[in-house]
Parts: structure tokens; C-alpha cells; sequence
């Protein structure tokens, strides 16, 4: 255990200025990169968390591998699917075969509306609903145009509002904070949410609710953890889904990176926390946030912890609404 650690933050825009970064950080450090991956010279990609790994430093968060898995669709609900974690039915269409929309949706097994989503991109970017096979045909060709490193995923409409849930562990601890997000002008029985509703800072439609139904709170305190460890997502994540006709959650976003900045737009993470913790200020309960997280990220790599985020965190803040559990082995896996 130790009393205090020394944090620095540093800015690089390509591969050389993160070299010469590394070469210069100790053994002992905890890298904490802030995207998932940047652009090379020749018209690649560099995933920052695979190049950290590679020169064997401990990591915040998900692995380069993991992350990977999240952020396709299609792989991270083809996984979910394999270990039985009730998914939305779904199929996909490879941008390799983008001159075969029409004949993709003229044998396509699933019932209108359909949800329409690129594979490979966050923040609800190119989702759309579709009613009728014209206008899948239109959005698909425009998503598979448009977001040309992508495959076309498409999914069951699930007619309820969505359900959020936050993930933090903490050792063998786990803590779970779901919310019904709503908006008041689009329910949904009958929409989607996409890129423009969800980046509207100040948005007065946006609703929050804490799952308070003791049915979805156990369908959640089951699947949740099963997620996370089918997947390998490590010390925190946001986890979305719907529950479909029969009042059963089916789950298709995991987020393996969700903002935690608190400066600008607060990300859905730190609104649900602050949700969750109402008794206390929101600096406080920002911070208890982030220590928890980086507690836990200190432990894994077995690093020593400063006390402050043992004695402050949000395990150690009282709330009677979050859901609190511990970690299983399973079989399956």
C-alpha cells in the first residue's frame, strides 16, 4: 500500500512521439490512453492499447484485443451469442458484397423495422431505422458508402426505451448502476437514438431513470458480469440493451471505453454515477468515479495503491441504489 503516485499527462499525435514517450516512462508505470486507436502514415491504423502492451507496460482498461472486439459489432454479438447471452437476432452483410443490398434484404429472415448500424463505429454514428424494404435498401447502401472500414449490421427493432447500465469493479467487488434513457420526444416503442440526439450537450428530452423493477435488476445483476467476462472487459465499462416483447433484456453495445472526462460534454458513465450517488457533491463523487476505477486497473497489474483510493471511492460511498455483487467463475468460458 502507498501513500501517493505522481500522474502525468502527455499529448503525442503519432507513433514516433509515442516511442520516444515510452522510452522514457519506468516499469512501474500505469499507461492510460485515451482513444482507441490512431492513423498511421500509410492509411492504417495504430491501436494505441496494442502498442502499450507490446513494449510491456500495465494498461487502464481493455486490452487492444479486446477493444477490437467491442467496437465490431458483429464479432463482439456473435461472441455473446456463442456463450448464450440473449442478444438481439441479427444478421450481417460484409462491405465485400456491397453490390448485393437489394438481394441481402430480399432474403433477409428478420421482421420490419429494422435496425440498420454500420459494424465498426462508436457514438451511435450511422445507426438508422428502417420500416420497409426501400428504405432498407437506400440506408444500407448509404451505411456501407459512407463508412467504407465497416460491414452492415442488421438487427431486430426491440419496441422498448433503452436500459444503460455503468460497471465498475473493484477486486473481487462489483458495482452496477442501470438507468432507463429515454427521450420524451422519441419513445421507444417506435425510435432509435442516434448521433444527433445523444452528442445534444443540453438536451431537454433526455431522461434518465434508475431501474427500480426487481425483475430487470436480476435480469441485469446476472447477464452484466457473464458480459464482462465473456469478453475480457477489464476494471470498467457501459453496457446497453432493450428488453424485447417478453420483458427480456437483450444486449447490443458494449462500450470497453466510456468518457470519463469531466470537462465539456459529461459522458453517460459520469451522469449515471452522479444519478446514483445523489447525497453527495458531484466533485466528490467524480473522483470517487475515477479512483475506483484506477484501483482496480493498480491491483490487476499488481501495483501498489495509494490510500486515497482505497479510503475514497464508490464503494466506499454509501447509496442504496446501485447494485452490488460479487465476481463468479464460469464454466463456460
Amino acid at each position: 500500500m502507498s501513500n501517493s503516485c505522481e500522474i502525468t499527462v502527455n499529448e503525442v499525435s503519432n507513433i514516433a512521439e509515442l516511442e520516444n514517450l515510452l522510452d522514457q516512462l519506468s516499469s512501474d508505470t500505469l499507461v492510460w490512453t485515451n482513444a482507441y486507436y490512431i492513423d498511421t502514415e500509410n492509411g492504417g491504423i495504430e491501436w494505441l492499447n496494442r502498442f502499450v502492451e507490446s513494449r510491456g507496460f500495465a494498461l487502464f482498461g481493455s486490452g487492444a484485443k479486446v477493444l477490437e472486439i467491442l467496437l465490431k459489432k458483429d464479432v463482439c454479438q456473435t461472441k455473446l451469442n456463442m456463450h448464450n447471452i440473449p442478444v438481439p437476432s441479427f444478421d450481417i452483410l460484409s462491405k465485400n458484397n456491397a453490390d448485393r443490398v437489394d438481394a441481402f434484404f430480399a432474403n433477409c429472415k428478420i421482421d420490419f423495422p429494422l435496425v440498420l448500424k454500420p459494424t465498426a463505429e462508436c457514438l451511435s454514428f450511422g445507426i438508422c431505422l428502417v420500416h420497409n424494404y426501400k428504405e432498407a435498401v437506400e440506408k444500407g447502401r448509404a451505411i456501407l458508402s459512407d463508412y467504407p472500414a465497416s460491414d452492415l449490421i442488421v438487427e431486430e427493432f426491440l419496441p422498448n426505451n433503452d436500459i444503460t447500465c455503468g460497471y465498475l469493479e473493484l477486486g473481487n467487488d462489483i458495482l452496477l448502476m442501470p438507468n432507463h434513457f429515454e427521450y420524451t420526444n422519441k419513445p421507444g416503442e417506435k425510435h432509435i437514438y442516434d448521433n444527433n440526439e445523444r452528442l445534444i450537450i443540453d438536451n431537454p428530452n433526455r431522461q434518465r431513470k434508475i431501474v427500480t423493477e426487481p425483475d430487470l435488476r436480476a435480469q441485469l445483476e446476472t447477464m452484466i458480469p457473464r458480459i464482462v467476462d465473456v469478453l475480457g472487459v477489464r476494471d470498467i465499462t457501459r453496457i446497453d440493451g432493450r428488453q424485447d416483447k417478453n420483458g427480456k433484456l437483450r444486449y447490443f453495445d458494449i462500450n470497453g471505453f466510456p468518457g470519463l472526462s469531466g470537462i465539456g460534454f459529461i459522458s453517460g458513465m459520469i451522469t449515471l454515477t452522479f444519478l446514483f450517488y445523489p447525497n453527495y457533491p458531484q466533485a466528490e463523487v467524480y473522483q470517487a468515479l475515477i479512483n475506483t476505477a484506477l484501483a482496480n486497473a493498480l491491483i490487476r497489474n499488481k501495483l501498489p495503491v495509494p490510500d486515497v483510493l482505497n479510503t475514497n471511492n464508490l464503494f466506499t460511498l454509501k447509496s442504496d441504489l446501485v447494485i452490488r455483487t460479487k465476481k463468479t467463475c464460469y464454466n463456460e468460458v
